[in-house]
Parts: C-alpha cells; structure tokens; sequence
C-alpha cells in the first residue's frame, strides 16, 4: 500500500501541518477512512484534507502508529481524554474510544475539579 499525506486544518487556531502515514496504519486505525480510501488507494500514494484540531490529530496519529510499532505509545491528560475520545469515536477508533473512557472514568474527579497540573497517565 501506498502513503498517505494527510492535510489537518484547525480553524480553531488557524493553523495548517500536513502528518505521514503508511495507508494501511490509517486504515486498518482509522476505520473512517476506509469507505473513502479502500477503492481508489491500493498501492498509491494519495492527499487528504481533515479538519481537527492539529494536537488531537497528531496524538491520534501517533496512537495509530504505536499500534503498529512504529511510534512511542501517547499519553492520556486531563487536557487531552475528552478530545480523544469524541475525536476517536467520529474516526470509528473504538479501542482508543474504550481506553479514553475508562481513562476518564477513572479519574473523573479531577477531570471535573479541574485540578490537571501533572495529571497524566498510561
């Protein structure tokens, strides 16, 4: 398969930054993307445009690799968890949606007070 070049746009912070995949790493982590990209991607390379806020994207990406060995594993915060999680949900992520939950489940005292300094987890 071929490599994926993919356009994030967070409008948000007007800010552009383009990430690259292998397009079996967006694939096979991103189910989203298959209807679109199954038929006309099997061994081109191909461009896409998202809009997302460019940090979430790049955590997601970087979940997405490290399942493939090919990136250090993320960390969930009390800043990211949520993002993650409805992020992961609309790419039809569903075990990154289920780790995000129970990352926010157990710890949602402090993700309610608010108290966040230092507040991470793996």
């Amino acid at each position: 398969m071929g490599l994926a070049s993919i356009n994030v746009w967070d409008e948000q912070k007007g800010l552009r930054q383009t990430f690259q995949c292998e397009l079996e790493v967006l694939l096979s982590s991103m189910r989203y993307f298959r209807t679109y990209l199954r038929v006309i991607a099997d061994h081109r390379n191909i461009q896409i445009s998202v809009h997302c806020d460019v940090l979430v994207f790049s955590w997601l990406l970087q979940w997405a690799k490290a399942q493939h060995g090919q990136a250090e594993l993320p960390k969930f915060s009390a800043w990211n968890c949520l993002q993650i999680m409805i992020s992961s949900e609309f790419l039809q992520m569903e075990h990154l949606v289920a780790e995000a939950g129970a990352f926010a489940a157990a710890n949602l005292q402090k993700l309610v007070s608010g108290s966040w300094d230092g507040f991470i987890w793996r």
